[in-house]
């Protein structure tokens, strides 16, 4: 039986920066990591895999893409949650 296999642009950016991320995300959750990019476009993320895994890999970069973006919380608050 032959698994379906899909080819999905997960996210756009101009930052290179993401492309290690992705591509460790990706191998974590069984899935290949490509981009494809053109003069002065985005480049596109794109994951090859099985259905489930892209899915599960492209709402895990979303994921850290938005905690990346959140401030961190100063030590004292974090020392003071502590029980």
């Amino acid at each position: 039986k032959q698994e379906e296999v899909v080819d999905q642009t997960v996210f756009e950016t101009k930052k290179k920066g993401i492309l290690t991320i992705g591509s460790v995300i990706a191998n974590n959750f069984k899935c290949k990591m490509y981009y494809v990019s053109g003069c002065g476009s985005p480049m596109k993320i794109q994951f090859v895999g099985k259905p489930f895994d892209v899915s599960i890999a492209k709402e895990t970069l979303i994921y850290a893409l938005i905690a990346s973006t959140q401030p961190l919380k100063p030590k004292s608050a974090l020392l003071r949650h502590k029980s």
